[in-house]
């Protein structure tokens, strides 16, 4: 098999932001459009023997790849897998193999064609293009984006994107330090969070011991904090 590719689906506006955030210049997966369909292509697929193996490589790349987008369109709903496609390029005519994901039937999928030494055009600043760079070498990074791009902003999961953040730099007391949320923001975050008695089955913890903040953190606060702190930390990894 001579290429994989991995069909999407989602808001064009998110994945034309894709397209260029993934130049093949510079990243190791591109984002490619061609008649309207919208595929991901990585060097990491090379090595995959079947669809599945595919499958398996590919949710960690999107997972970082939609982390970025949340962080840059605040309403994002990120970019969903609909096929695999599998194009060989040997002496015979191109063979498609394709394996739908939750695809609707009336959906069509072309062979998109790839630019083989061609590059996108050059942008003045595409927004979160040094934080995939980053990514790609900081496990650190790879990890926050990819929980942050991959999970449900729910409570339990806007805490373990803090924890990864906490554990580069090294806790709770040097994050507040930091000074990258209002003073006391990080403290109410937890105890929210922690409380059974303010978020009943949402809290990380059941136990009832622990005494509620008088006034509790909303989810959508939590989901600005979180997200405000994140886009500070990959800031302060550019510098």
């Amino acid at each position: 098999m001579a290429e994989w590719l991995v069909g999407l689906k989602g808001d064009k506006a998110e994945l034309e932001y894709l397209c260029k955030l993934c130049k093949p210049s510079s990243q190791s997966c591109t984002v490619m459009e061609q008649h309207g369909t919208y595929c991901l292509k990585s060097a990491l697929f090379d090595s995959s023997i079947d669809a599945h193996e595919v499958l398996e490589t590919e949710s960690r790349i999107l997972d970082v790849l939609n982390g970025i987008a949340r962080l840059v369109f605040s309403s994002s709903q990120g970019a969903e897998v609909t096929c695999i496609l599998g194009i060989e390029n040997d002496e015979k005519p191109p063979t498609q193999y394709i394996m739908l994901i939750g695809s609707p039937s009336e959906e069509r999928f072309g062979i998109p064609t790839i630019l083989v030494g061609q590059e996108l055009p050059e942008e003045a600043s595409i927004p979160g293009s040094k934080w995939l760079e980053i990514a790609e070498k900081d496990t650190q990074v790879d990890k926050a984006l990819a929980l942050y791009g991959g999970l449900e902003p729910n409570w339990r999961n806007l805490y373990i994107v803090l924890e990864a953040i906490e554990d580069d730099i090294g806790g709770e007391k040097a994050l507040i330090k930091k000074d990258w949320a209002p003073k006391g923001n990080i403290k109410l975050f937890k105890q929210t969070a922690d409380n059974f008695r303010v978020l009943g089955r949402e809290a990380r913890h059941s136990t009832v011991s622990f005494e509620p903040p008088s006034k509790p953190m909303r989810l959508k606060e939590a989901q600005s904090l979180i997200r405000n702190i994140l886009q500070k930390w990959l800031s302060s990894k550019c510098k």
